[in-house]
């Protein structure tokens, strides 16, 4: 080899090492940095992915219940409201004002009850608060007289539920005491009650007449009522209260003691 090729063969080594160290001072540190921050990007998207995706079957939230089968919380103050429930289906106005069938309706509310409905069906009724009064009775011995029932003038759990769930028949307008003088067979019973009374011997005649308008007016006296001589509601209420026994009127049958 001639000085001149081995200086050409040193001098190419040369800068073939150069070449070699400077790509390994200058170049390869962008690439490493490149690298890194390839590798943070890579890093940050595995992390939103993994936040993304849906957790275990143990980590998953219980589903939500429907709201009828949701508990509230122990201590909370939703423990302490009341569940709603669904009104109750509404109740008819006889259903309402029917007594219980044990019979233990108070008497203020069966009174009450009675003359609501008799004021109803027209008859007369001064008071509607429970208290009974002689407009109350004569209204239930009208009705009971209306209904061929046995005349008493006492209310009753009976009397009302006949009132309610009978059928519905109104007051007549006038000519009470006309079609009471008019039943012959109650007459008949009015003068027997009478002459056991000792107003009078009155024939069981069926007829009001002189004799009997007289034992009327004598009982009537008696009583501190009117002295007209007529067969009123009002009389006959007094009659069943003086002898203590119901008054058959109204073409109901008589038996027994039922006078």
């Amino acid at each position: 080899m001639t000085p001149f090729s081995a200086r050409l063969t040193f001098f190419g080594f040369v800068c073939l090492a150069g070449a070699i160290a400077t790509n390994a001072l200058y170049f390869q540190e962008p690439l490493e940095r490149d690298s890194q921050i390839t590798g943070s990007v890579s890093e940050g998207r595995e992390q939103q992915l993994s936040a993304r995706t849906p957790q275990s079957a143990s980590e998953e939230p219980a589903q939500a219940a429907p709201k009828g089968d949701l508990q509230p919380i122990a201590g909370s103050k939703d423990q302490e409201r009341p569940s709603l429930r669904s009104a109750p289906p509404q109740r008819t106005p006889a259903e309402r004002a029917a007594p219980p069938s044990a019979g233990t309706m108070p008497a203020e509310e069966v009174i009450r009850a009675i003359q609501r409905e008799l004021a109803y069906r027209n008859y007369l009724v001064n008071r509607r608060d429970g208290n009974l009064d002689t407009s109350t009775r004569i209204a239930i011995l009208n009705y009971q007289y209306d209904n061929r029932m046995i005349l008493t003038g006492r209310p009753s759990e009976s009397v009302l539920k006949h009132i309610l769930f009978g059928p519905f028949q109104a007051a007549p307008e006038s000519g009470r005491i006309a079609r009471l003088e008019a039943d012959r067979a109650l007459v008949a019973r009015v003068q027997r009650l009478l002459s056991r009374l000792g107003f009078g011997n009155l024939p069981e005649s069926g007829r009001v007449g002189a004799d009997t308008r007289d034992a009327l007016r004598e009982f009537a006296a008696f009583r501190d009522l009117p002295r007209d001589g007529r067969l009123s509601p009002r009389l006959l209420l007094e009659l069943a209260d003086v002898t203590d026994k119901p008054l058959a009127g109204g073409g109901v049958a008589v038996s027994g003691d039922v006078n």
